[in-house]
């Protein structure tokens, strides 16, 4: 992974050492959108949409933060239509 300047970095590779597959076997993208709602309902869908085309040929891994219900992000993901 690259490190684009995102603090929510630290936990997505924490999320993906304690993941069965290593890393290597199983290209990943990681999607941080933001940590305020405003944030997550404006990126989220459009996040989705740029990986819509090749979605299923990566693991997809979407940073969420404990102050937003998990409701919102399985909504936006429902909507979009991404496997």
């Amino acid at each position: 992974m690259t490190y684009v300047g995102n603090p929510t970095y630290e936990e997505v590779v924490a999320y993906l050492d304690r993941e069965e597959s290593p890393v290597e076997e199983c290209p990943t993208i990681a999607l941080l959108s933001g940590s305020r709602r405003s944030e997550v309902e404006m990126n989220l869908p459009i996040m989705l949409e740029s990986i819509a085309p090749v979605a299923e040929r990566f693991r997809r891994v979407i940073a969420g933060v404990e102050s937003l219900p998990e409701a919102l992000y399985r909504e936006i993901i429902a909507r979009s239509g991404v496997p």
